[in-house]
């Protein structure tokens, strides 16, 4: 950061970095502004890849650099820039591997190299790799228009890089791990395990190798829980976080002010979705800005969170108590292999089933940045796609 002031009759720059000058910075006096600003911005350009000019150093010839890692690069990406809420999850696990590099190693060699041991020590799937790769690129397209680094080499990966191949498997089974390919979950919510989790909501489902029913705090709001998930297809953390005055139940529209990718979304009611938070909000009285979901209202209550970190490791607890409380529904329901996530991608293929929506209403609806991410779902389809074949 730099600053100036009119002295005498010149004018003194002064350049700011506590990192590599210390408290007071250094400065130089410059017969004219434009003369001064050029010396600046050059100046504070060096100190952003950790060199301090002989200009700074009060005499020599050489500048001195010092090591600038990735860590370094994060610390200012997180703190100026807003990021997803995947990215905000995802990015910490990946700079625990990558973190202490240098920033003038981040080439592509360095890149191939990450990923093959993504895949050959870690033996992580291939959609894993490409998160943790995706979050990591946005850092360093960042870093590169801030002129900190030179180039993006995660950009210039091949397609399918996270794919395994012949030599990866190879390596992996030296380390006893096998082959991960790439497998999308295609589990549906069959009509039977819907009855059974409804009832297991209410409070009617018993099962016989249970000793007694589950434990339903908030029962009322658990159902709702549910019902918006399979009419929806909100996310958990964006539908336990929703605020009295986010619902237009004239409009039939929930607005999402933060997702997942940190894009805004105005989420369509179904008829189903409206008529439960109508019957819900008709037994309570909310004010504008109050969290309709108790669990969200006491976490906040108890935490008081004061820093986007803090409300963060909110929502980390919440979803994990929620998340553990749904598995235990579907274990009681008779359906352990199915996951609260799987009621999105439920939406979705039924959003594909029984209407005549095209991908880009279904993805404006489910959130979906990456149209790509839909064409797994063009098989149902396929009756309506043969009437429209000559």
């Amino acid at each position: 950061m730099s600053s100036w002031r009119k002295r005498g009759s010149g004018f003194e720059f002064k350049v700011s970095n506590r990192k590599l000058l210390g408290p007071n910075g250094r400065s130089r006096t410059f017969d004219t502004k434009e003369e001064g600003q050029r010396w600046a911005d050059y100046m504070e350009h060096l100190l952003r890849q950790g060199i301090v000019h002989d200009d700074l150093q009060g005499g020599g010839t050489s500048s001195v650099k010092r090591k600038v890692t990735i860590n370094e690069l994060a610390d200012e990406y997180v703190r100026t820039v807003s990021i997803s809420r995947m990215d905000e999850q995802v990015l910490p696990r990946a700079l625990k591997e990558i973190g202490e590099t240098d920033k003038d190693d981040i080439t592509y060699d360095w890149a191939e190299s990450w990923v093959a041991d993504m895949k050959r020590t870690k033996n992580r799937a291939p959609g894993t790799i490409r998160s943790y790769v995706g979050a990591t690129s946005r850092l360093l397209n960042w870093s590169y228009r801030k002129q900190y680094i030179v180039e993006n080499p995660l950009a210039h990966l091949p397609l399918k890089y996270s794919q395994y191949t012949e030599e990866d498997e190879v390596a992996v089974r030296d380390i006893g791990g096998e082959r991960k390919d790439e497998h999308a979950r295609e589990t549906r919510l069959e009509p039977e395990w819907e009855e059974t989790i409804r009832k297991v909501l209410n409070g009617e489902h018993k099962p016989e190798d249970k000793q007694r029913s589950l434990e339903l705090p908030y029962k009322e709001e658990k159902q709702l829980i549910f019902e918006l998930a399979l009419e929806t297809g909100m996310r958990l953390s964006e539908i336990y976080t929703i605020e009295y005055q986010q619902i237009d139940l004239p409009k039939r529209t929930v607005f999402l002010e933060k997702t997942k990718n940190g894009r805004k979304r105005q989420v369509p009611l179904s008829s189903v979705a409206l008529e439960s938070l109508k019957t819900f909000l008709s037994a309570r009285k909310f004010k504008r800005g109050e969290q309709i979901f108790t669990e969200w209202r006491e976490e906040l209550k108890e935490r008081a969170p004061k820093t986007d970190k803090q409300l963060k490791q909110c929502r980390e607890r919440v979803t994990s108590r929620l998340s553990k409380f749904f598995s235990r529904v579907f274990d009681h329901a008779g359906c352990p292999e199915f996951r609260y996530h799987d009621l999105r991608h439920e939406l979705t293929s039924r959003l594909y089933e029984r209407t005549t929506m095209t991908d880009l209403e279904i993805a404006s609806i489910t959130g979906h940045t990456d149209m790509k991410m839909l064409q797994r779902y063009a098989n149902l389809r396929a009756a309506t796609t043969v009437e429209k074949m000559w």
